[in-house]
């Protein structure tokens, strides 16, 4: 089981400019689009706030994300 353990998330609200650049597969275009979206937040950065609240360890944002943001 997973008892004890928190979920890392990353949530992303698809809209025009996202949806457009998935569906012509360009990810470079898609990664930019979606930084821009209001309310983002990437799985690198909820993993960092939940270390710098002491939910979890760096040792353990690093192994699961490999960066630090």
């Amino acid at each position: 089981g997973y008892k004890g353990r928190i979920g890392v998330y990353e949530l992303l609200e698809l809209r025009p400019d996202t949806l457009d650049a998935l569906s012509r597969n360009d990810s470079a275009e898609f990664t930019k689009a979606a930084l821009k979206t209001p309310g983002f937040i990437r799985f690198s950065t909820c993993a960092a706030e939940y270390a710098e609240q002491g939910i979890t360890t760096v040792d353990e944002v690093l192994r699961i994300t490999g960066a630090i943001e």
